[in-house]
């Protein structure tokens, strides 16, 4: 387990006008945890960001994510699915009605990613698409064919931290093989 503690100072408060404290926890084994444990007096939006590394995004599905979604692609149009994601091309979605663990089925890899999600409003899927990909500094040309991403938020409802009760993002992976 580890942990560690950011406290609002000086530099900080440059980028984010409040006090706070902020403890990340880290637990890894053979399952692994991640929680966000946010502390002071602010309402705030806020995502815990995984990205996965695939074999192939053509043969990538995640399951679980809820039936409503907003698509950040499509000019923020509200849309339903059957919970279910591939990723024909770019895609960033907020799925506002997740259930409480997304599937990841790696199908060429061989193995399905359980991540399940705690103390959130929202689950965000995303892929940067070739064309993105291009685009961006910090991802290969092709890096879009072997990442996913998939997000425990809080953007439709914001974290509220008050007083001695804490706002709280955390999320569990597991992996398993493919039978």
């Amino acid at each position: 387990m580890l942990t560690f503690v950011l406290e609002s100072n000086a530099q900080t408060k440059k980028l984010w006008p409040h006090d706070f404290t902020l403890f990340a926890r880290f637990r890894l084994g053979k399952h692994c945890e991640i929680e966000l444990e946010a502390h002071g007096d602010y309402h705030a939006t806020g995502a815990l960001h995984s990205y996965f590394h695939v074999a192939d995004i053509a043969g990538v599905e995640v399951s679980g994510l809820g039936g409503h979604f907003i698509d950040k692609v499509d000019n923020n149009s509200e849309l339903t699915s059957d919970g279910k994601q591939t990723y024909p091309g770019r895609v960033d979605r907020v799925f506002t009605q997740p259930e409480d663990c997304a599937t990841i089925q790696d199908k060429q890899g061989q193995r399905i990613i359980e991540v399940y999600h705690h103390h959130h409003s929202d689950v965000v899927t995303w892929n940067p698409g070739v064309e993105l990909s291009c685009s961006m500094a910090d991802m290969a040309n092709d890096g879009y064919k072997s990442m996913v991403c998939i997000e425990r938020a809080r953007i439709t409802r914001p974290m509220e931290s008050a007083g001695e009760k804490p706002a709280r993002l955390a999320t569990t992976f597991r992996l398993r093989k493919r039978a």
